[in-house]
């Protein structure tokens, strides 16, 4: 194994970053979707929990951490990738880092990102070998150089794993659960977006059920469709529910739904998906949101912690009983804390992974007011979004953490009203148009 680390360092050190190119804000990473993982029964998609699932693979215990430099080497050897895997999209998933890494697969370069708040996903397929495998997360140590001012103090990467789909699979869903327009029913629309990575079109039934708070199913639906070849569809469906006006999704009402879709092929389901939602509304009038027409007296506690998930529920629990009924968050959390927000009900404000520095407003003259770090801001703002979309304890988005306010975040701020979301846009800027309304202060 030695040997094999050596090899591999000597590549990366030899491709590392540019000073240009650690600007770049993805290569060959996915656009930005839903986290979840898919299943091969319903009753482990309904458990949600991966570690033994064939086609996932946490690679976290097997990281060795180099140091070399400027940058940390988080080198993974000898991973023996079944050849069940070879006819699937070979998925890698990193979460963790300095602002930048790159990361390298067989000692061949396999993509980059940034934003060390969210996951970052890369399409392996073609890097992958039968057998044994090697893997180096590259992280760049840069926060200190003016080519990088959204410093962060966590310098390692906390988790890589593997995912594989099929060929045809489950890329995302978007969900709306909304009262309809008498207000007495519910109103179902599910979006399933469907990837192919086939070169030919190819039939496939897309499906999916719901299960009440109660445990009792309430809607099934199947659509045949065929995909063609190396291209996403959307495939939309719509149902009305029902007694789900009484069962909506509040702090004090924490009611969830059970969402799962899967897909079949040849009479054959090979894949689950499984999520928790809310029927109900956010929205918000003057300086008041409100959630489900009622306004929220929002008593919200600051949060800006790396607890771990058990720790988390025993905090939450703790700021109830105290009366903190909104968490503001500091940046991004793990997917997994939003999911404990809706069972525990607690309202959320997500906040996107920027703090930079806003002094100027000379065009060019700090981040926020300079165009080539649009991209960087937007993608920013997505990876919040795309992260926390489907939980109905998010009530609000805020741009950022104080960063000065210029055409970046003005951008920011339209892209988010574009998603057709009810849910209001805040930002800590007086006066200015890119923020819906003005949230309470904390009170710890």
């Amino acid at each position: 194994m030695k040997h094999l680390l050596i090899s591999i360092l000597t590549i990366t050190i030899a491709t590392s970053l540019t000073a240009q190119e650690r600007t770049v804000v993805k290569e060959n990473r996915s656009d930005w979707r839903t986290e979840f993982v898919t299943y091969l029964s319903r009753e482990a998609a309904l458990a949600q929990k991966p570690d033994g699932e064939r086609f996932y693979m946490d690679l976290t215990e097997k990281m060795v951490e180099v140091k070399r430099g400027e940058s940390t080497f988080y080198v993974i050897d000898e991973v023996d990738v079944p050849m069940i895997w070879r006819d699937r999209d070979i998925y890698l998933h990193t979460e963790g880092s300095r602002n930048g890494h790159r990361i390298y697969v067989n000692t061949k370069y396999a993509g980059a990102a940034r934003d060390n708040r969210v996951t970052s996903e890369h399409n392996i397929t073609e890097h992958i070998t039968d057998g044994v495998n090697n893997f180096v997360v590259e992280v760049i140590d840069d926060t200190a150089k003016p080519a990088d001012r959204t410093p962060d103090n966590r310098a390692k990467v906390e988790r890589v794993w593997l995912h594989a789909q099929p060929r045809l699979s489950i890329y995302d869903i978007r969900v709306s659960a909304l009262p309809d327009s008498t207000g007495k029913r519910g109103a179902l629309t599910l979006d399933v977006i469907v990837n192919s990575s086939y070169n030919y079109e190819e039939p496939v039934d897309v499906c999916y059920d719901i299960y009440s708070p109660e445990n009792e199913l309430k809607y099934y639906d199947v659509r045949e469709t065929t995909v063609a070849g190396n291209s996403r569809d959307t495939i939309r469906f719509e149902a009305d529910f029902p007694g789900a006006v009484e069962r909506q999704w509040s702090a004090s009402s924490p009611k969830l739904y059970t969402l799962t879709v899967f897909m079949r092929k040849d009479r054959i389901i090979n894949e689950y998906a499984t999520f928790r939602i809310g029927f109900g509304q956010t929205t918000w009038e003057g300086n008041t949101i409100l959630r489900n027409e009622q306004p929220i007296e929002i008593r919200a506690a600051r949060w800006e912690s790396d607890l771990s998930e058990s720790e988390s529920q025993k905090a939450i629990r703790d700021k109830k009983k105290r009366g903190i009924n909104t968490l503001y968050l500091a940046y991004p959390q793990p997917a997994w804390f939003y999911t404990l927000c809706d069972r525990e009900g607690i309202y959320v404000v997500d906040t996107a992974n920027i703090n930079t520095d806003g002094s100027s407003r000379k065009v060019g003259a700090s981040t926020v007011n300079d165009p080539e770090w649009l991209d960087e801001y937007l993608d920013r703002v997505q990876a919040m979004y795309f992260r926390s979309q489907l939980h109905p304890s998010v009530i609000a988005y805020r741009l950022a953490q104080p960063s000065g306010n210029g055409y970046n975040l003005y951008k920011a701020y339209q892209w988010l009203k574009e998603q057709g979301d009810t849910r209001p846009v805040v930002y800590d800027s007086e006066g200015e148009w890119n923020s819906d309304l003005t949230l309470p202060a904390p009170i710890e």
